[in-house]
């Protein structure tokens, strides 16, 4: 799987996430199966940098691994300049949904 398709699926499934919890223009919608949220800031090396371009917008996300598993760590301006073994920071947000 080429990185431009990790990324694109891994944007495309935030998006499909984030819009599930929005109703309209009116702001977050209330979710009762919500029980606690948190965050902790996280340090991690770059193991690959994954690239996107579509004319004159790209987007950029580092994959790290992270408590035993690959995850992608998207830069939200799409400026960072990283590479491949550079050690970077961010926000691991944990959202506990009752079942």
């Amino acid at each position: 799987m080429n990185s431009v398709f990790r990324l694109t699926l891994l944007c495309a499934l935030f998006c499909l996430g984030a819009c599930a919890h929005m109703e309209g223009a009116n702001g977050p919608k209330e979710r009762e199966d919500i029980t606690d949220s948190s965050y902790t800031l996280e340090t991690a090396r770059v193991e690959e940098v994954l690239q996107a371009f579509e004319g004159n917008y790209k987007n950029i996300a580092y994959v790290v691994a992270w408590n035993g598993s690959r995850v992608a760590v998207e830069d939200p301006s799409s400026s960072s300049t990283h590479r491949e073994g550079d050690t970077i920071n961010f926000m691991a947000q944990r959202v506990h949904i009752r079942r």
